[in-house]
């Protein structure tokens, strides 16, 4: 390590001669080539070194030293960058960081429930045998209905365990977009046919993936391969998005960052163009050098791929609405998709900084990066409605008919999560009791409920009915959360151990309803469909909005219901 230096002093009196002399900071062997001020500083390893100037006596003064100067010596480039962005403690901010914990469990509770797998296959399974009774029946008027209730209905559940119920789209009569001659273009055809094909392979390893690459269907069905489209222009912006940040990983600018979320929210597959070119880039060109570079990148490209994936969880972005009850469940469907969505990106962007250990500008804007992901997924949704009403016959056609997926999948899924999980925790926790004990318990419920799919256990509606989904169980899981934070707050007087027990205790709700959902079943009649169910659904609906709103605007839930 050397650098030629140029050194300025001011604020002296006197004529002395200005010599300068270092010392050892973090680095080893720091030495000057000479005491002039264009002496070259060499050191032995990275680091820093402390430069001090000196000014001999003279007929006036006397000699002086200067307060010693830092000098940083990086090993890379990365390192160099995020020398100059201001350090980062989570401890700095307890309130703050286990505030994110309990966003991060509350959604992670929503999109990855622990028993997701079990209730899936078994939904899926009873769909599929209900469907069979009614054609051996021959009743096609209650057949209509039941495949118009399943194409619409839509239940909470694991984005790494999607059903083919979730990825499929009800066949309707032909309708003016679907008389278009776009996708008769020469290959139209075969390309969509390969993307079905591939959505299809990849469910048998991957449900999650499957589900990126059918994001993309309803603008196949409006625009066939131009469809692509958003792919390119991903990569074109990781283009400029790397010659920005000089393939260091780092978020990019303001604009470019937006504009990858954009491509993103529209086309999960966009989503992945972009992070795993800019991931892998990052990666191959060597400036990922520690466990701080590599979860900002994978922080990075979980902001770009979050806000389609995590949306499309929660509520669905494509209904078809036929009656007044399925406008309201449309009506639902964007506000909680836009609140929530926006809330959780703004969420996930303001934790970029836990994960790096440094400051990022980009960090500032998340609640503006929040509210325009709002306003993205509005978009999005209006485009859906527009493929669900003029393209049903060319919607319905981008079915791919997906695979049970092979046995160890579930494991493989569990390891890697887990792994993920376990990643991003060490950065606000670092290597703990805590941390053992809380990725432990984030583990249990999901083994559990593999091996409690190969048991015939015994499983109820009214478990099944009580058990919150969707929207009602994140704000559950928040209002809990906030319970235990405060209950550990008042426990430990230091931040570090309020935000390490927080992180163990704040796992536990999530742990009981995983269990809980291994042992329940979809009742087998909707207790919305009379007069009282139908008004305690609206009327609980209209609370759940309120409660989503407040959170949406950074309002604490616990301290709204018990003020101290």
């Amino acid at each position: 390590f050397n650098q030629q230096l140029a050194i300025q002093t001011s604020g002296y009196l006197g004529t002395g001669t200005i010599s300068f002399s270092v010392k050892d900071g973090t680095a080893t062997g720091c030495a000057l080539s000479d005491s002039s001020s264009t002496t070259t500083l060499t050191a032995d390893s990275a680091g820093s070194c402390f430069i001090s100037a000196q000014i001999a006596e003279d007929s006036n003064y006397s000699s002086a030293s200067s307060s010693p100067k830092e000098f940083l010596f990086a090993e890379n480039e990365t390192d160099l960058l995020l020398s100059n962005l201001p350090p980062y403690d989570p401890a700095s901010e307890p309130e703050k960081t286990v505030d994110f914990q309990v966003a991060a469990f509350a959604v992670l509770t929503v999109v990855t429930a622990g028993a997701g797998i079990a209730a899936h296959s078994n939904t899926t399974r009873n769909s599929t045998e209900a469907r069979k009774r009614e054609e051996d029946e021959g009743d096609s008027s209650d057949s209509k209905n039941s495949e118009d209730k399943n194409d619409n209905e839509r239940e909470s559940g694991d984005i790494a365990s999607a059903s083919s119920k979730k990825l499929s789209f009800g066949k309707r009569s032909t309708a003016i977009g679907d008389a278009y001659g776009l996708w008769r273009l020469s290959h139209s055809v075969s390309i969509e046919n390969k993307l079905k094909s591939l959505v299809e392979r990849t469910s048998v390893y991957s449900p999650v993936l499957s589900r990126i690459f059918q994001d993309g269907s309803y603008l196949r069905a409006m625009f066939s391969t131009l469809a692509l489209l958003p792919s390119i222009i991903g990569v074109v912006l990781c283009f400029f998005i790397l010659r920005e940040t000089n393939l260091v990983p780092i978020p990019p600018s303001f604009t470019l960052f937006i504009a990858a979320i954009a491509l993103a929210t529209f086309d999960a597959l966009a989503g992945l163009v972009i992070a795993t070119t800019l991931f892998f880039v990052t990666l191959v060109t060597g400036n990922i050098h520690s466990l701080d570079h590599l979860m900002t990148s994978i922080g990075i490209s979980a902001i770009i791929m979050t806000p389609a994936l995590m949306t499309s969880a929660i509520r669905p972005l494509h209904r078809f609405v036929t009656n007044s009850d399925s406008l309201w469940e449309r009506i639902t469907d964007y506000f909680l998709a836009i609140l929530l969505g926006g809330w959780a990106m703004e969420k996930i962007v303001s934790a970029l900084n836990g994960l790096a250990g440094v400051q990022f500008p980009i960090t500032e804007e998340s609640q503006n990066i929040g509210f325009l992901v709002s306003l993205f997924i509005l978009i999005r949704m209006l485009l859906e409605e527009i493929a669900t009403y003029f393209f049903p016959e060319r919607l319905a056609d981008q079915n791919a008919e997906l695979q049970e997926p092979k046995s160890l999948q579930p494991w493989v899924s569990l390891i890697f999560k887990t792994t993920i999980f376990f990643a991003v925790s060490y950065q606000f926790l670092h290597l703990n009791t805590q941390l053992i004990v809380g990725t432990a318990l984030f583990m249990l419920p999901q083994i559990l409920a593999n091996v409690f799919e190969r048991f015939n256990l015994p499983k109820t509606g009214v478990i099944g009915l009580l058990l919150p989904k969707g929207a009602p169980k994140m704000i559950i899981m928040i209002f809990i959360g906030g319970f235990f934070a405060n209950w550990v707050q008042g426990l430990y007087s230091t931040p570090q151990d309020f935000i390490t027990w927080s992180f163990v205790v704040l796992t536990i709700p999530g742990l009981v309803l995983s269990l809980l959902g291994n042992f329940a079943i979809s009742p087998k009649q909707d207790w919305k469909g009379n007069k009282l169910g139908k008004f305690v659904y609206r009327f609980g609906g209209v609370i759940v909005a309120a409660l989503i709103i407040a959170i949406y605007r950074g309002v604490d839930l616990y301290h709204l219901v018990f003020p101290s």
